[in-house]
């Protein structure tokens, strides 16, 4: 066995705190990688983030202070909901309606 892993072995401390930070310096290369692939996925994916006429979509985002500061009374909210584009989505994708309509046969869902 060669002497530098006899040392290693001799003085556990050391060997856990080499041992920690590789895994610390595996970590943030494994993010590091992960967050290249994201900015890859969403630059081939950026219709997904447009609306019907081009313009971009605030999926999922949550309001800001001073957006809600505004909705203070029901006739607001209302003329807020009033103003939201709404369209149909299936409940359930290809794949779960085949499933679904093999287990249930006798419901339909449509």
């Amino acid at each position: 066995m060669p002497r530098e892993l006899e040392a290693l072995i001799d003085k556990p401390g050391l060997l856990i705190a080499i041992l920690f930070v590789g895994a610390l310096i595996g970590l943030q290369v494994e993010r590091f990688s992960n967050q290249q692939k994201r900015a890859e996925w969403r630059k081939r994916n950026v219709h997904r983030f447009r609306g019907p006429w081009g313009d971009k979509v605030s999926v999922l985002r949550p309001m800001h202070a001073p957006e809600v500061a505004k909705m203070r009374s029901a006739a607001d909210q209302l003329r807020t909901v009033m103003q939201a584009d709404f369209r149909a989505r299936p409940l359930l994708n290809k794949s779960e309606a085949r499933a679904y309509a093999r287990d249930c046969p006798r419901q339909s869902l449509r």
